[in-house]
């Protein structure tokens, strides 16, 4: 089964798998679905094992089952058609150049489906798996570790004093500096390509860092984190 358009499964299953697709819809909430932060659920996908293939709810869904140890089987035969000629994926060129209005649905009777055995059981679990889910966790890149007062461990990757900086990195100012992740893509687009010094100048001269009292220390180890990095590179 690839996509998980109308299906159905255990409540025991959806009760397992519900935390990570909450965990996922809480991550992309206050935007848009179709302005969801790529970057963000790239790295949040990562970070619990699966493939950051795309940043859709269908595929957290699925890639959730897999890492559960589920899988999902579907009949042959078609029972249903698409009508979304228009919207946010498709456009009535697309729509007829996949001839998706020529769907042709089912009317027989249904033969009695084979008894799914150990085997075929893990075969398809395999595959899912391949397709889905690494094979370890992507490891963190080198950081240098700082806490914030009440709050959890924050990262600054070590590439925060090379000349440019990557969507990455921007991330990681967010959460250091603003507990939070971004708001939207544009904002991280804002920001990419800047030099360390005016991403790091950016966030702790803005009013939502300054009325955080509590992570100011955070500034001074990070400014001195940055001065260190930059003598060991000879900068």
């Amino acid at each position: 089964m690839t996509h998980s358009w109308g299906f159905g499964m255990y409540r025991s299953t959806w009760q397992t798998m519900r935390p990570t697709v909450t965990e996922y819809l809480n991550l992309i909430s206050g935007w848009p679905y179709h302005q969801r932060s790529h970057v963000v659920i790239a790295q949040w996908m990562k970070s619990k094992g699966f493939k950051a293939v795309a940043s859709s709810q269908d595929m957290i869904k699925i890639s959730a089952l897999a890492d559960l140890k589920k899988i999902r089987i579907s009949l042959f035969p078609n029972f249903s058609f698409y009508i979304g000629a228009i919207g946010t994926h498709f456009t009535q060129a697309i729509y007829d150049e996949k001839k998706y209005g020529e769907s042709v649905v089912y009317q027989g009777e249904l033969p009695e489906c084979a008894d799914l055995d150990a085997e075929t059981y893990q075969n398809l679990l395999d595959l899912s798996g391949r397709n889905l889910l690494q094979e370890t966790l992507d490891p963190l890149p080198e950081s240098t570790p700082i806490t914030l007062a009440h709050s959890s461990e924050k990262i600054i990757p070590l590439n925060i004093s090379s000349n440019k900086v990557a969507a990455e990195d921007v991330v990681a100012a967010y959460k250091i500096f603003l507990d939070r992740l971004p708001e939207n893509m544009e904002v991280i687009e804002l920001r990419v390509g800047a030099t360390a010094q005016q991403l790091f100048n950016s966030f702790i001269t803005s009013q939502e860092f300054l009325d955080r009292r509590e992570c100011w220390p955070a500034v001074i180890k990070a400014a001195q984190t940055i001065v260190e990095m930059n003598k060991k590179h000879g900068k």
